[in-house]
C-alpha cells in the first residue's frame, strides 16, 4: 500500500454499483487521469462489518497476482472505509451470463471461451489457496473483465486465511449475512467443518452457468442441499446442444459433489486433459 492521500487524489465520476453496506465508484486520478474504482463500505450503523473491513484490507495487503484485481489502496474518511481497486472496464461474468440470457435460446458461450475464463478464474484460486487463503464468496459477479478481457478474482471481504478459519465464533453468522448461499459449499451452508474444497463447489457451479446460462439447481437454489438424506445429482451440460466435448461434464461431475470428502480438490481439476494444458500457458504468463 502506498502513502499517498487517496482522498484528495479521487475525483468521482460516476456510481456503477450499490449494495447492502457498499457502494461502488468509478473515479479518475487528479495527477495522472488513471480510472480507479473506489469501495466504499459504511460502517455507521453495522458495527460487526468492522471485522470483514480488517479482513479485506488484511488479504489486499499480502496478495498480488494478475488474476486478482489490484488494491492500490485504503483510507478512512469519516464513518466510511474506502478501497482503491484496479478498475476492469469489461464488466462482470455475472454481467456476461445475464446479457446471453437476454439475447435468447441461441445465444451461449463457446467451449473455448468458458476454458479460458475458468482458467484465469483457476490460477487466481490456485494462486489464493497457495497463501492458505480461502475465497468463499466466488460467484460470477465476483470475477471481472480488464482491458484485455481476461478474468479477474475481486472481494476479499469474507475471504479467510486457512489457519485462523475456526478462531471466530461468530465467522458463519457473519458469512450468512453478506455472501452469497447459492454459490457457497453445501458444508459450509450446513456449518460444518470446511476447508478449501469449499471454493471448488463455487467453482464448479460457476463453471455448470456459464455452460448452460442458468444456475445447476434452479429456483430451488441450494435448500435441498441441506437435507442429506435426500437424493443428489448433478444437472448435466447439453453438450450435444452446445457443441461441447462429453468431457465438459466430467469436470462438473468432480466439483460439484455434496460431501467434501468425495470432492475433488483443486489440483485435480487443473489437471483435467481439458484445463492442463490451458492452466499451465496462464499459470506461466509474465
Amino acid at each position: 500500500m502506498t502513502a499517498i492521500d487517496w482522498n484528495r487524489e479521487c475525483q468521482i465520476i460516476k456510481k456503477i454499483g450499490e449494495g447492502t453496506f457498499a457502494s461502488v465508484y468509478i473515479c479518475k486520478r487528479k495527477s495522472n487521469g488513471q480510472k480507479v474504482v473506489m469501495k466504499s463500505i459504511s460502517l455507521s450503523d453495522c458495527s460487526f462489518l468492522l471485522s470483514t473491513v480488517q479482513r479485506e484490507y488484511s488479504i489486499f495487503s499480502q496478495v498480488r497476482h494478475a488474476r486478482l484485481i489490484e488494491c492500490f489502496g485504503f483510507y478512512q474518511c469519516h464513518k466510511s472505509w474506502n478501497f482503491i481497486l484496479e478498475y476492469a472496464p469489461n464488466g462482470t461474468l455475472g454481467d456476461k451470463i445475464h446479457g446471453l440470457q437476454r439475447a435468447g435460446s441461441d445465444a451461449a458461450m463457446s467451449q473455448n471461451e468458458i476454458l479460458d475464463i475458468f482458467t484465469d478464474i483457476l490460477v487466481g484460486v490456485k494462486y489464493l489457496h497457495f497463501r492458505s487463503i480461502i475465497h468463499r464468496d466466488l460467484k460470477p459477479d465476483n470475477i471481472l473483465f480488464d482491458k484485455d478481457g481476461r478474468a479477474k478474482i475481486v472481494d476479499f471481504g469474507i475471504s479467510k486465511i486457512y489457519e485462523q478459519m475456526h478462531n471466530n465464533n461468530g465467522d458463519l453468522h457473519e458469512m450468512t449475512k453478506i455472501g452469497t448461499p447459492f454459490y457457497m459449499a453445501p458444508e459450509i451452508l450446513n456449518h460444518e467443518t470446511y476447508g478449501f474444497k469449499c471454493d471448488v463447489w463455487s467453482l464448479g457451479v460457476m463453471f455448470f452457468e456459464m455452460c448452460e446460462l442458468r444456475h445447476p439447481f434452479g429456483e430451488k437454489g441450494t435448500l435441498d442441499l441441506f437435507d442429506l438424506s435426500l437424493p443428489f445429482k448433478v444437472p448435466q451440460i447439453d453438450t450435444k446442444k452446445r457443441r461441447f466435448h462429453p468431457a465438459m461434464n466430467k469436470i462438473c461431475e468432480m466439483m460439484i459433489v455434496r460431501e467434501p470428502d468425495k470432492r475433488v480438490d483443486l489440483h485435480q481439476v487443473v489437471n483435467h486433459h481439458l484445463i492442463r494444458n490451458k492452466f499451465c500457458t496462464v499459470f506461466f504468463e509474465k
